[in-house]
């Protein structure tokens, strides 16, 4: 397990150029957006936009900074406005954004539809997480601590499995740890 700066890794264009995203962890390892079986990143949204469409993906994305935004999924409005509230949509849908008030970020999950599927667990007091393949686990806030190593916010960390287990303890009163837990299915 080794920890990531978040916020240090470079940022790259959205498949549709109309915003930036930091890949924290994807597979395989060297995979596009056409073709990866799953992806954890974080978005900068600077702009109302159209979401890139990702169609046979399954896509979870958490509201971290900022006055949040509304989604127009299919037509329908959802408020992506309350921090580290989970917001599920297919990537099939057709998405747009309007900020609510200036630049936000916001966390994002996507599973390759038949390959991957991923459970997004918000932790804020101590936990055992068991892995079923994969944990991707990122500090949004406080200080984490897995086993035995801390994580600042801005900081995430991979754990492989299967069947391992890591342990999470908040080290401050505010502390917020996205988990994201990565199941491969069968081929």
């Amino acid at each position: 397990m080794t920890p990531i700066d978040v916020y240090g890794l470079p940022a790259s264009p959205w498949k549709n150029s109309s915003g930036q995203t930091r890949t924290i962890a994807v597979s395989p390892p060297d995979a596009s957006f056409e073709n990866f079986d799953w992806r954890v990143s974080i978005a900068d949204v600077a702009s109302s936009a159209k979401f890139s469409p990702f169609p046979g993906v399954d896509r979870t994305i958490l509201l971290l900074d900022g006055a949040g935004m509304i989604l127009q999924i299919n037509g329908r409005l959802v408020p992506l406005t309350t921090p580290f509230d989970p917001h599920k949509f297919s990537g099939d849908d057709t998405v747009r954004c309007r900020l609510v008030d200036g630049p936000t970020r916001d966390f994002n999950v996507m599973t390759r539809r038949g390959r991957t599927r991923a459970e997004v667990l918000l932790c804020r007091s101590p936990i055992r997480l068991e892995i079923p393949d994969i944990a991707i686990c990122f500090c949004a806030q406080g200080t984490s601590r897995i086993d035995a190593i801390d994580l600042p916010a801005g900081w995430a960390l991979r754990a492989d499995g299967p069947a391992a287990e890591i342990h999470f303890a908040p080290q401050t009163p505010d502390t917020v740890m996205i988990a994201v837990l990565i199941t491969k299915e069968p081929s």
